[in-house]
């Protein structure tokens, strides 16, 4: 890069080209900061000397929206992927391929925008958009590498809705497509390979899931390098699923070096670095380790506040977090008052009918029920459940879920008659998801027997 300047000058076309070919390696390098101060220079270099609407400008825009996007400045990266796409369907048209590009990740960022991001609800407005979207890429052929994002960006969203099976089918479509378009070697690949053993792990189907993600990491370690951020997320999703089978050692250990690493290249603040404390902490705690993990949440909280924000999503889950864990220690008055707060701002940036509010009203209830408040307890279970059924659905699996526990604080409180009506209400929607012979059916079929023989 330095050649080209001298040479041909800093503001020459090859020496921008240069620029951001190195801003390219700092990236995966996991150098955010430093490739997006190359970028925010050549891209606006480039509107000076050629111009907003020139292909290369262009490009140089969607290269530093994504980089936004990765620092999680997201109303940036939405902005500019915005302005992006208006200058090239008025250059190109429509239906140019880049343009089609473009609006593919526009649509996909929009969406996270109005739905929250990782917190993501299923909303039919949500898939509706998708599949137009992937309809739309499949403009480029069903085998382009943006087509392959929609197929992608659409599991994931059935994902949340709890149509596993669907979501299965086209992570699995995905990667085979991945595998033969980029090669089983590329970081497209290897995330479908992440997406499709984070769906199977959820499904409880441990042992294939178990293998993708050790193959995932292998792969990761040697195209990436072990200290790249991909690496690193791999190496906390295999933790996640051995410490789901029991294998506490092993994920424990995975655990610690990934939060060092984690530490180490990008700093201990991080929202990655957060992320691997909380989902550490979370693990000390089923393990029974307590302190350790009430000091580790207590830490990610201070930073997440620092960091992110009081209101960030981040943060209200690691208030979430604590809660339990100081419920689980019979420290009630303390979590209460946290939990009231969690849900008051769950309210403020989410909304009230927002499935991660929804989730925090259901911890809420749960804790009161522990402590003996059973009218409190009771009178948000209901709510929750009639605000999952309204905006979930009655066959998702968190209002299944509400559903079930409805019924069995019915059942402790001598409600009989109601709970038998719930309890035959659940495994009726169990057998229309999931089907007569899946463990969640069987489960369902199980409590409701129990209720019947021991109040005939």
């Amino acid at each position: 890069m330095e050649t080209s300047k001298e040479k041909l000058g800093a503001d020459h076309p090859n020496t921008l080209a240069s620029m951001g070919n190195l801003a390219s390696t700092l990236l995966k390098q996991g150098r955010w900061d430093a490739a997006e101060k190359l970028q925010v220079q050549v891209m606006e270099k480039m509107k000076e000397k050629l111009g907003a609407d020139h292909p290369d400008t262009l490009t140089s825009m969607n290269n530093l929206a994504f980089t936004w996007k990765g620092q999680n400045r997201d109303a940036e990266a939405l902005g500019l992927i915005s302005s992006c796409l208006k200058l090239l369907t008025r250059k190109l048209g429509a239906d140019h391929p880049s343009t089609l590009a473009c609006t593919w990740t526009y649509n996909s960022w929009k969406i996270e925008a109005v739905f929250g991001g990782h917190h993501l609800g299923y909303t039919p407005e949500a898939e509706l958009i998708y599949r137009q979207t992937l309809l739309l890429s499949e403009v480029l052929s069903k085998e382009h590498p943006d087509t392959l994002r929609s197929m992608n960006t659409l599991a994931f969203l059935l994902d949340t809705q709890g149509n596993s099976n669907e979501a299965e089918l086209i992570y699995r479509q995905t990667l085979l497509l991945r595998e033969k378009v980029l090669g089983k070697e590329h970081p497209d690949t290897l995330g479908s390979m992440n997406n499709l053993a984070f769906l199977l792990n959820s499904q409880g189907k441990y042992n294939e899931a178990e293998q993708i993600y050790r193959q995932t990491l292998l792969l990761s370690e040697k195209v990436l390098g072990k200290e790249h951020p991909d690496t690193l997320g791999t190496m906390n999703n295999l933790a996640s699923l051995l410490d789901s089978q029991g294998k506490y050692d092993e994920a424990e250990l995975i655990y610690r070096q990934t939060l060092l690493l984690k530490e180490k290249v990008l700093g201990k603040e991080h929202p990655d670095t957060l992320r691997s404390m909380n989902t550490f902490a979370f693990l000390l705690n089923s393990q029974g380790k307590y302190n350790e993990a009430e000091l580790i949440y207590r830490q990610t909280l201070l930073l997440r506040e620092k960091v992110l924000g009081k209101e960030h999503p981040d943060t209200l889950g690691t208030m979430n977090n604590l809660v339990r864990l100081l419920d689980s220690q019979g420290k009630y008055d303390e979590a209460e008052l946290i939990h009231r707060q969690t849900l008051l701002l769950c309210e403020k940036v989410f909304g009230k009918e927002h499935p991660d509010t929804l989730g925090t009203m259901n911890n809420l209830a749960s804790l009161l029920d522990s402590q003996g408040k059973y009218d409190e307890a009771e009178l948000i279970y209901r709510q929750t459940l009639l605000l999952r059924e309204k905006v979930l659905g009655k066959l998702h699996p968190n209002t299944l879920s509400s559903l079930f526990i409805l019924a069995s604080f019915l059942k402790q409180q001598g409600n009989i008659s109601e709970a038998k009506t719930l309890f035959q209400a659940e495994l009726n929607r169990c057998e229309i998801l999931y089907g007569p012979d899946h463990t969640e059916t069987l489960s369902s079929r199980r409590n409701f027997a129990s209720i019947l023989e021991s109040h005939k």
